[in-house]
């Protein structure tokens, strides 16, 4: 019991010591005469996106997070939960080694503290985040996932990225929780918001319509590409058809799946590598991916790292991405630049990315393997549109993003962003 409350009594004592000089220093701010910042900025960085294994928002935060760290002009202070159970460590998928301007405040909850870890672990989400929050001196705060993790309490300025509006257009498409979550606080983030960041001309014009908002307010910052380098791996199953995304209605992997069978059924001799989480309503995609009659010539791999995914897109005969909705589309854009063909669907946010560098289809099985097989028979097409796709990827940067979006930022902390822009 003694050990244990030594324990407590240490925790505390670290914890309300930065507490205190978090405070001073605020309160040194607010009491001494302004002194011009310059072109310098304080970023507050919602890092929520960075508590779980990467996908394409965590890695489109991540490339933002580390292109703004390079920037000797930029504080960024990274917030999740300040309080973290030790055996978590930092409670990051990513390093933040050498990213020495970014500040990332926790403290480790030890294993046997009084009360548990529980209790403290709320206390800090509570309480402790939020107030660091509002001490911290931020010019702006960027939250890079739609939405500002409510018990953030954000309060000065914001700037929000909205990847897509599936739960507004295609609602059945979109998970329960995620679905109620985005219709119960989105309009208000929206409202509140000084600036959006929209990853796609199509979503700019889906946000200024489903919201009311004037598009002065949406600034269109396209993504750059996800792939930076590869780990050389040779992959099984080839040749081999490759689709990426998580399984789930949008990605119309039923579609490709019957698609497949098509081809096969016509005696195309191609395989099929699937990588992507499964997803919400993924009981028919599974139970399909099990009874399908080319079971054996099918494989399933739930996430691969970057460096890894880049040979899958190296070597595949083409991609197979026939969303029913995107925001932006990335593996349209990391397939182009590692010289895979691509054939897709002719959504204008994708349009915006492929160009003339893809194969356009419709949704449908039928459409999907007309494409296919029009590819294997067309070698000639295939090369042009790899040729063609490396030479479109090379207009998209996450320096040129980075770039984009910190331009958005700086304006909104300079006091030329608007609440309520007209």
């Amino acid at each position: 019991m003694v050990s244990r409350l030594n324990i407590t009594i240490t925790f505390l004592w670290q914890v309300l010591d930065d507490f205190c000089k978090t405070f001073l220093k605020h309160l040194r701010s607010r009491l001494s005469p302004s002194v011009a910042k310059g072109c310098s900025i304080t970023i507050g960085f919602d890092g929520y996106p960075f508590v779980e294994p990467l996908t394409g928002i965590g890695r489109y935060a991540e490339h933002l997070l580390k292109n703004f760290a390079g920037r000797q002009d930029v504080t960024i202070n990274l917030y999740t939960h300040t309080l973290i159970p030790e055996r978590a460590g930092s409670g990051l998928f990513i390093s933040l080694d050498g990213l020495k301007n970014v500040k990332y405040r926790h403290h480790a909850i030890p294993a046997n503290i009084l009360m548990g870890e529980r209790i403290w672990f709320g206390f800090g989400a509570a309480v402790l985040t939020p107030l660091f929050i509002a001490l911290d001196g931020n010019d702006v705060f960027f939250a890079p996932n739609f939405v500002s993790p409510k018990l953030f309490r954000v309060i000065g300025k914001k700037v929000i990225t909205i990847h897509d509006c599936t739960f507004a257009v295609y609602p059945e498409l979109m998970q329960q929780e995620t679905f109620d979550n985005l219709t119960r606080r989105l309009p208000a983030e929206v409202n509140d918001a000084a600036r959006i960041i929209a990853v796609s001309t199509q979503t700019q014009n889906d946000v200024a319509r489903i919201f009311s908002v004037p598009r002065s307010k949406i600034e269109v910052v396209l993504h750059g590409n996800p792939i930076e380098g590869t780990s050389p791996m040779d992959v099984p199953n080839k040749p081999y058809l490759l689709v990426v995304g998580t399984l789930e209605p949008r990605k119309n992997i039923t579609a490709v799946l019957d698609a497949f069978e098509m081809v096969r059924q016509q005696g195309v001799p191609l395989n099929l590598n699937i990588i992507g989480k499964v997803g919400w309503k993924s009981e028919s995609i599974r139970q399909r991916l099990q009874q399908h009659p080319f079971a054996h010539a099918i494989s399933h791999l739930s996430y691969a790292p970057s460096e890894r995914l880049g040979s899958f897109y190296q070597q595949a005969f083409c991609l197979v991405f026939p969303s029913l909705y995107e925001g932006f589309g990335l593996p349209v854009l990391e397939a182009m630049s590692l010289g895979c063909p691509v054939l897709t669907t002719p959504l204008e946010s994708i349009k915006e990315v492929g160009g003339d560098a893809c194969l356009y289809v419709g949704p449908s099985p039928s459409e999907i393997a007309a494409g296919i097989i029009r590819l294997y028979e067309d070698p000639q097409l295939r090369e042009d549109l790899a040729a063609k796709g490396k030479v479109r990827a090379r207009r998209f940067s996450w320096q040129k993003c980075a770039e984009q979006t910190l331009e958005v930022l700086t304006d909104v902390a300079r006091n030329r962003g608007s609440r309520k822009a007209t």
